[in-house]
C-alpha cells in the first residue's frame, strides 16, 4: 500500500492508500464499500470521519510511518497537510483530512513521543473548471487543468516535510500537477502522497471507474434529497457543482427542501465559484436567489 520513489539525490517520494481497487479483466475488486465512497464524494459527514480515521490508524501503524517518517517527526521536524487544491469551494478530501488530523493527532498522543502537532497548508487553485473529471481518462485530465493552475507557498514549506492527500488516486494527473508546481517553485523537500484508496493497476483499467463510484449511491438529486433526511452532509465542490447543474425541475424540488441558511450558503458558494458564468447553472442560480 506504499512505494518510494526517488527523483533526484536530494528528493524523496512516498505513496500511501488506505484501500484498493483493481481492474481484473471484467470488473473491479473493491476493498471498501462503493457506495459508501459515493456517499461520502456527496459530502457525508459521517463517512468524511470514517475514512479520514481509517486512513490515519492504518498510515500511523505503517512500516513506512514507522521506518521513513517517525524518525524526522522524533527529531522535531515540521509536518505540513494538504487537502486537494480547490478554488473556493474544497473538495471532498478536504472534510476527511480534518478527521485524518484529529486521529492523528489522538495516535501522537497516545504514543510515547512528544510529536509536533501536524500543521495545515493549502494548495491554491487559479483556474476554473466546470466538468465531471471522473468520466476523462489520463490524456483527458491532463488537458482539463492546465499544468501551472495549482500554486503554493514555498517560503512555508521550508525545512518541513510535506503531506498531500487526496480521497483516490486513479491516474496520478493530481499527484502529477502538485509534483510540477513543487519543481517550478524549486521545493525539494520529502513528500508523501496519501490517499483513501488507489487504483493498482492504472494502465489496465478505464480511468472512467472514478465515475462510476462517485454516482454509486446517488444519481441525482432525487436520491440525494432521499438520503439528507437521514445523513448529515456538508458542502462541497462536487455536491455544489451537481446541485447547481441539475434539471431545473428537479433543482426546484430539491431547494424547496432546504432551509433559508443552506439556501443563503449554496448561493455564496456558487457565486463565488464562478457558476453565475456557466450556462448550465444561470437559471438555477437565478431561482435561488429569489428565495434569499
Amino acid at each position: 500500500m506504499n512505494t518510494l520513489v526517488e527523483t533526484t539525490p536530494m528528493v524523496k517520494e512516498f505513496n500511501f492508500h488506505a484501500n484498493s481497487l483493481t481492474y481484473t479483466g471484467d470488473d473491479f475488486d473493491f476493498s471498501f464499500d462503493p457506495k459508501e465512497y459515493s456517499l461520502f464524494k456527496f459530502g457525508s459527514t459521517r463517512l468524511s470521519t470514517k475514512f479520514g480515521r481509517e486512513l490515519a490508524v492504518k498510515f500511523f501503524r505503517s512500516v513506512d510511518f514507522r521506518v521513513n517518517l517517525l524518525p524526522q517527526m522524533i527529531a522535531g521536524v515540521q509536518v505540513v497537510v494538504y487537502p486537494s487544491a480547490y478554488n473556493f469551494i474544497p473538495a471532498a478530501s478536504s472534510a476527511m483530512l480534518d478527521a485524518f488530523i484529529s486521529k492523528f493527532h489522538e495516535l501522537c498522543y497516545e504514543s510515547e513521543y512528544n510529536l509536533l502537532p501536524l500543521q495545515l497548508g493549502r494548495i491554491f487553485w487559479d483556474y476554473k473548471y466546470f466538468g465531471e473529471y471522473g468520466t476523462a481518462d489520463r490524456a483527458g485530465r491532463d488537458k482539463c487543468i492546465p499544468a501551472d493552475a495549482f500554486h503554493i507557498d514555498a517560503e512555508f514549506t521550508k525545512g518541513k516535510v510535506l503531506m498531500f492527500f487526496d480521497d483516490i488516486r486513479i491516474t496520478g494527473s493530481h499527484e502529477s500537477r502538485i509534483i510540477n508546481c513543487l519543481n517550478r517553485n524549486n521545493i525539494t523537500n520529502d513528500r508523501w502522497f496519501l490517499q483513501y484508496a488507489a487504483l493498482t493497476n492504472p494502465d489496465e483499467a478505464e480511468a472512467s471507474v472514478e465515475n462510476y463510484l462517485n454516482f454509486a449511491a446517488i444519481k441525482n438529486l432525487d436520491e440525494f434529497n432521499a438520503y439528507m433526511e437521514e445523513m448529515n452532509f456538508h458542502f462541497n465542490a462536487r455536491n455544489v457543482r451537481n446541485i447547481m447543474t441539475a434539471e431545473t425541475g428537479m433543482f426546484m424540488r430539491f431547494i424547496h427542501n432546504r432551509s433559508p441558511r443552506y439556501q443563503r450558503e449554496l448561493f455564496n458558494l456558487a457565486i463565488g465559484n464562478g457558476y453565475r458564468d456557466l450556462d448550465a447553472c444561470k437559471t438555477n442560480i437565478a431561482y435561488l436567489f429569489t428565495l434569499i
